[in-house]
């Protein structure tokens, strides 16, 4: 079978976290491309139509779901990623420490418990 993608992947193994009003998954990023991602979740979950996926120094990208098997999904983002945000992204190790307190914040924030958690999501507007 033929890949129909018109943008290459970059396969990755990075820890990250999808979510949505209603959910906080850890998952693992398996391949990244300026429109969309192939996640592994790390445990079994039903996807909501529309995520966010935190992206270290980059903020947050904002997608939807196309297709979900098992632990596995695709997503689209709804705004394809710029070369160099995809490049900081696939290239990016933010500090363990500031990952697990931007965790805390954000889990105090929607009420979720941060214990053991792997977000990260660093706004990188401000300069």
């Amino acid at each position: 079978m033929q890949d129909q993608r018109a943008l290459r992947r970059h396969h990755l193994d990075k820890r990250s976290t999808v979510m949505s009003h209603r959910l906080y998954a850890n998952c693992q990023v398996r391949n990244i491309s300026p429109t969309g991602a192939c996640i592994e979740l790390v445990s079994r979950a039903v996807l909501p139509a529309t995520v966010r996926l935190p992206m270290p120094n980059c903020g947050t990208a904002s997608a939807k779901l196309v297709w979900q098997r098992g632990k596995l999904a695709g997503v689209m983002f709804d705004e394809p990623l710029n070369g160099e945000v995809l490049t900081q992204y696939i290239d990016a190790r933010a500090p363990v420490r500031q990952e697990r307190q931007v965790a805390r914040d954000l889990a105090s924030t929607i009420g979720k418990p941060a214990a053991g958690s792997h977000l990260r999501l660093i706004d990188c507007t401000a300069d």
